[in-house]
């Protein structure tokens, strides 16, 4: 496939290029050594089960086949090797008008995550790799696992963070830091004790520093908000401001019935194992 897909071969060249840092500080391209091991296997588990992955292998591929060549399911009617009647073959000026469509949300949540550290206060989540296809859908999901009685608007922001391009390798938050090193850098100014050092008389809170403002600068690091139109800005300020309150008693309701569906299906499956091991046992018994 890379040979006549020249995407899929930088993709998978990067891919296999990538190396993982192990506890004791050495690097090791792992997903190479996993492929090289698989193909030529050489640890002794590994060796003996061979033979039997090859097998399980087959039988999925065989079942996979069957189910692509059975005309009862709609998945053959897209095969032109089945002649289906929604397949490229037979519908080659529809394929051809339709390149190049975005017609998935795959562009959106396949985007690159931000760069690690952009969380100031569990900077632990952007030390994960994301894959691209968990995207921001796996980013909201890893946050809700990892904070399990977490509001559902506070999961939103923090997945929201987490992908935010304006971010940057750091400590922390890249606004934030700015907005922090903008403000001492306007305290240590000369004459800023008496407010006369930061340019239109503005002070150190409002971030300037002694060479100029950096209003412009922290809203070029805001991201998107920054290019809306005033009005959608305006907009989007005014449904926050009015909303929040309803937002956060639904998100709480919805919170709770979260866990009693949880708690339900825990104690479902607790009954589940119980019966299975009384079973069990009294088998035993016979």
């Amino acid at each position: 496939l890379a040979t006549w897909q020249p995407l899929f071969k930088a993709w998978r060249e990067d891919f296999f290029s990538t190396a993982v840092k192990s506890p004791n500080g050495v690097k090791h391209k792992v997903y190479q050594l996993a492929l090289d091991e698989a193909r030529n296997p050489v640890q002794d588990g590994n060796v003996q089960a061979t033979s039997l992955a090859i097998e399980l292998a087959e039988t999925m591929a065989n079942a996979a086949l069957a189910k692509c060549h059975d005309k009862k399911l709609a998945l053959a009617s897209w095969l032109t090797s089945q002649d289906g009647e929604n397949s490229m073959g037979k519908r080659a000026a529809e394929h051809e008008a339709t390149k190049g469509a975005c017609t998935t949300n795959d562009r959106v949540e396949s985007a690159p995550p931000a760069p690690p550290g952009i969380l100031l206060h569990a900077p632990h989540l952007s030390d994960r790799p994301t894959a691209p296809c968990a995207g921001n859908f796996g980013t909201y999901d890893m946050v809700q696992r990892t904070f399990g009685k977490i509001a559902v608007q506070n999961i939103s922001g923090m997945a929201q963070q987490v992908r935010s391009a304006p971010a940057a390798p750091g400590p922390g938050n890249k606004l934030t830091v700015d907005r922090l090193a903008s403000r001492k850098q306007a305290s240590a100014a000369p004459g800023a004790a008496s407010g006369g050092a930061a340019a239109d008389g503005a002070t150190a809170d409002d971030g300037v520093t002694a060479g100029g403002s950096s209003g412009a600068a922290d809203e070029a690091a805001m991201g998107y908000f920054t290019t809306l139109d005033p009005r959608m800005q305006q907009a989007i300020v005014e449904v926050a401001r009015k909303d929040r309150a309803k937002a956060v008693a639904k998100a709480k309701i919805d919170m709770q019935e979260q866990l009693a569906y949880k708690q339900f299906r825990r104690e479902e499956n607790i009954e589940k194992l119980l019966k299975a091991t009384i079973e069990r046992y009294a088998n035993g018994l016979e």
